[in-house]
């Protein structure tokens, strides 16, 4: 393992890296005033119902890239103790939690050589991980279209899961939290993620047509129930640094304890729900969301301060490379920028397709 830091991967210039690092710890620690300040630019506020997940203690957070070649089930859990080998391993990950939540990429209904969702092989390899150490596991997730349920059918994940006793949800129940986010001073997120001692993100490696990629950050949007996503969309009216802020702020308070991409296969030339699925052959593994979405960047070719996500938190702090180095696929191709706004009456017929789904799955 090499002891890097972000400006390496992205080659940006040493003194703006060096800028943005010292911002970014300043947020962090609130400038020194009690009780952390005012915090991060995108969630100043503070939680009405603190997180149960707890932050890793390690002096420098490790970000690994393991690579794999495909999904077949011996190989996937090989590659998958591998790279939880870098932590010490899976038991040293939980470090003491007896129940996980399980958060992966269901946008919407898609089988799974489609690449929209993150593959049911990725799922149950680590699932049979945590059952054999006793760990109590569910998954939830709040769909953009359909339903957990419907999301589980269309992968093939049913039987599986019943097979092993494993309940899966859709997220309904709802807390909520301030922030300092003028559009957006009270947001909702699942309830649901408090009733376990921690959650495991499982996010698909893929382009955005609005946010550029789609990583770990951004599968934690899915923590927030029915619609209110899409009612974000529409309320923040085309003001991109809100909605960004207003994503980062969800994640943080997520608070998931570690963060696993499904890159084996991807989705490039246009996501996040449509596109071409694309080989990238990469597992990537990091206790911290940002940190393993800069390195997901790295590997897309994709400049992490290009986008609005790095540009308003600025570059995770140094951190420990391990496994394969991360190298830019030149042959990714990234999807063409779209608004984030959506119009009303494009979130009306969201809303009436959600609840005609439900009917027809309630009918079955």
């Amino acid at each position: 393992m090499d002891f890097i830091s972000p400006d390496q991967t992205s080659k940006v210039p040493t003194f703006v890296h060096q800028k943005l690092q010292f911002e970014t710890w300043r947020r962090r620690l609130g400038a020194g005033r009690k009780g952390g300040g005012k915090g991060w630019i995108y969630g100043r506020g503070k939680s009405l119902y603190p997180t149960r997940n707890r932050i890793p203690t390690r002096t420098k957070m490790i970000l690994h890239h393991q690579k794999a070649q495909s999904y077949e089930p011996l190989a996937l859990i090989d590659a998958m103790e591998a790279g939880l080998g870098a932590f010490g391993g899976l038991a040293k990950v939980l470090d003491g939690r007896q129940s996980v939540l399980l958060k992966p990429n269901f946008v919407t209904i898609r089988p799974k050589e489609a690449e929209v969702c993150t593959r049911p092989e990725v799922i149950l390899a680590l699932l049979d991980l945590l059952l054999d150490l006793g760990v109590k596991v569910a998954i939830g997730e709040s769909p953009g279209f359909g339903s957990t349920e419907g999301a589980i059918e269309a992968l093939g994940l049913t039987q599986a899961l019943q097979h092993r006793a494993v309940p899966f949800f859709t997220f309904t129940q709802v807390r909520y939290y301030r922030t300092r986010i003028p559009k957006f001073p009270v947001l909702a997120i699942a309830k649901e993620l408090s009733d376990y001692d921690g959650t495991i993100n499982l996010p698909k490696v893929k382009t955005h047509c609005q946010t550029g990629f789609s990583g770990a950050v951004k599968n934690l949007y899915g923590c927030v129930p029915g619609k209110r996503k899409a009612i974000r969309h529409m309320t923040c009216l085309g003001d991109e640094v809100a909605f960004v802020q207003m994503i980062l702020a969800n994640a943080k308070e997520a608070g998931a304890f570690f963060h696993l991409a499904d890159g084996i296969r991807c989705l490039h030339n246009h996501g996040p729900t449509s596109g071409d699925p694309h080989e990238l052959h990469s597992l990537l593994f990091c206790e911290d969301g940002a940190t393993l979405d800069w390195g997901l960047c790295g590997r897309i070719g994709l400049d992490p301060l290009s986008t609005l996500q790095f540009q308003l938190s600025g570059p995770p702090p140094v951190y420990v490379s391990s496994g394969e180095p991360i190298e830019p696929d030149p042959s990714f191709l990234h999807a063409a920028k779209v608004p984030v706004f959506f119009h009303p009456l494009r979130v009306a017929r969201s809303i009436a397709r959600q609840a005609w789904t439900k009917a027809k799955e309630s009918v079955q």
